[in-house]
């Protein structure tokens, strides 16, 4: 099977910005199945964890909260060092 590493930025704000993230990995996931999606999400808002939101029925998905601010070509960068394929 084909292994795909996807990385996704995020500023989860509110449930409308969570719901939008639960669709896209919903889609992703049923879309193919000759692929192997790893996925890393990083997530802007440092106060993500506490909002009761969670990500765990997608367990090919790891979280991730960057100490520094959001900066795009930094978190991507970052997520193409963490990432193999």
């Amino acid at each position: 099977m084909t292994q795909v590493d996807i990385i996704i930025l995020s500023n989860c704000i509110n449930s409308e910005i969570y719901q939008m993230n639960l669709n896209c990995l919903d889609s992703l996931f049923r879309s193919e199945t000759e692929f192997n999606f790893n996925v890393l999400l990083f997530e802007s808002n440092k106060n993500f964890n506490e909002l009761e939101m969670s990500y765990s029925t997608f367990p090919k998905v790891k979280v991730i909260i960057p100490d520094e601010p959001f900066h795009f070509n930094k978190y991507l960068n970052k997520g193409i060092t963490l990432t193999q394929n």
